[in-house]
Formats: C-alpha cells, structure tokens, sequence
C-alpha cells in the first residue's frame, strides 16, 4: 500500500472519515507525498513483475514467471499546486514552509471534523514544555524538546 491508501484506509477504517479526494487539502496531500517521496527515494526506480499464482497453501504462495520483468525510473512529474522544487538539488527553504503548511492543513481538518485533538504546547514556570493531546504527538515533542 502506498502512503497515500493507508492513511485513507486508516481514517476511513478507525473513524469513518473520508477526504474528498478532489479538493484540497487532499489535493495538496498528494502532491506533499510525491515530494517526500522524491526527498527519500531520489533515484528511485520501478520493477514490474507478472507472476501467475499456481498454488495456495496457508502459509505459502507460488507461481510462475510470466513474460519478462521490465524497470523504469520514477518520474517525479511537476507540482502545479504547491510549487515544489522538482530536482533534489534545487530544494529551498520554502518547500520545507510549503510542506509544513500542508501538514498543518491536513491537520486542521482532522482537528475540525473530530478524528485528532488539537495540541496545547505551553511553558510551565521551569520552561519546561507541557501539553495535551494524543500521545503519540507527546512522544514526537518529547523526542525533539527534551
């Protein structure tokens, strides 16, 4: 599964929350994905394999080859709507601001529609950070604060 189908399916699965996949922030989403993709995968290539399934156990698959395996490289296609840098080499400051925008509107809306409480950051009188929400967001601040 692609990042993009298990956060679909996750949402949908846990919270019976569907995005519309036309509008934004979806649209931006996608678009945030295949530019994360190009930062960590940036020579990235395809293997295409048929395989036809000749026998089904419990705890075993097998086939056989069917035709020859092809290979292409992955294109990175533009990014009409953020504007993203399409060359690993010519990432700016401002993708990183556009990503981070992206990430805040993804969660607003969950935040709006119920799916994730919102985060309260403050500093208590040692400066030291205190917070409410989920805890998977306290471990992620704990990691970078602490």
């Amino acid at each position: 599964m692609s990042i993009e189908e298990k956060y679909k399916t996750l949402l949908k699965e846990l919270f019976d929350f569907t995005f519309n996949q036309t509008e934004q922030p979806y649209v931006l989403f996608e678009e945030f994905v295949r530019f994360r993709n190009m930062l960590v995968h940036p020579e990235s290539t395809y293997t295409t394999t048929h395989i036809e399934i000749t026998d089904i156990r419990e705890s075993n698959w097998s086939g056989e080859l069917i035709g020859e395996s092809s290979t292409s490289q992955r294109q990175v296609g533009e990014f009409r709507l953020t504007g993203f840098s399409n060359n690993f080499s010519d990432i700016s400051l401002q993708d990183c601001q556009k990503a981070l925008e992206i990430v805040h509107i993804m969660r607003r809306t969950l935040i709006d529609n119920r799916i994730v409480k919102p985060l309260i950051l403050c500093l208590d009188k040692n400066k030291k950070l205190s917070y409410e929400s989920e805890d998977i967001i306290k471990d992620i601040f704990e990691q970078h604060f602490s």
